[in-house]
């Protein structure tokens, strides 16, 4: 399996536990239907002042129009719940999930959220907290002598 990723150094953005609940989500999906001779997924960050997008795509052979109609939608107890959970979780943090395209070369999610402030920080500090008080996340990059890691 081949994972190539593009993040920009570190990314904070809003939210707790539950964001790293769906990006295993993705990967996960991702893993299983990606081609199994030549699987390989590539995940993307893109950033503006308020957001980051992370993209996370696979080759495997797309998501039919059948699926698509209900894809984000409860399906069962136990099969079918983490595209619908991962969508109620970003949308929690104000965020939100889609899938951008799909086809016989594979799919590609997107998932955005909003950025949060570092503490120490100038800004209104508002971006960082929800009402609740739930911690914040990093997406980030770390290079290693073993390849790329993402945390």
């Amino acid at each position: 399996m081949e994972i190539d990723a593009a993040i920009p150094g570190s990314v904070l953005v809003r939210g707790n536990d539950g964001i790293s609940w769906i990006f295993r989500n993705l990967f996960e999906n991702a893993v299983e239907h990606a081609e199994s001779d030549a699987s390989r997924i590539e995940v993307d960050v893109e950033t503006t002042p308020e957001t980051a997008t992370v993209t996370v795509a696979d080759n495997g052979p797309g998501i039919s129009a059948d699926t698509r109609a209900t894809l984000f939608e409860r399906k069962s107890q136990h099969h079918g719940l983490g595209l619908y959970l991962s969508r109620i979780l970003a949308n929690r943090y104000g965020g939100r999930i889609e899938l951008v395209e799909t086809g016989p070369d594979g799919s590609v999610f997107a998932v955005t959220l909003q950025r949060a402030t570092p503490e120490g920080e100038s800004g209104d500090g508002a971006a960082g907290r929800e009402e609740t008080g739930t911690e914040r996340d990093t997406v980030r990059n770390t290079d290693t002598d073993s390849g790329t890691t993402i945390r």
